[in-house]
């Protein structure tokens, strides 16, 4: 049987730790770098000063290739914590936890 009660109490633990947690994506050898936190949203963006003297299109392209690859850590760390399943048995359906 289903342990609502269980299943409540571990999301709400994990959506506490998702308050502190953050993990980094980086572009063009590491000249950007975004961090998001656990809630997807960016919390410090790094630019090489010397990228702002490049054309847009590749600084464009590298804040993309950053985000993307902080997005991804963020997925595979939140299924980590899940176990790639939602609590109580539950499968992970995209969406949850703001991604997917």
């Amino acid at each position: 049987m289903w342990d609502l009660l269980g299943t409540l109490k571990r999301l709400q633990t994990l959506a506490e730790e998702m308050k502190s947690l953050e993990v980094t994506g980086e572009a063009l050898e590491g000249a950007i770098r975004i961090t998001l936190n656990g809630h997807n949203e960016m919390v410090r963006v790094e630019i090489h000063p010397t990228l702002l003297q490049e054309n847009p299109q590749a600084l464009e392209r590298g804040i993309q290739s950053a985000y993307n690859e902080a997005f991804s850590k963020l997925r595979a760390t939140i299924m980590e914590k899940l176990g790639g399943q939602m609590p109580g048995g539950l499968p992970f359906l995209p969406g949850n936890f703001g991604v997917g």
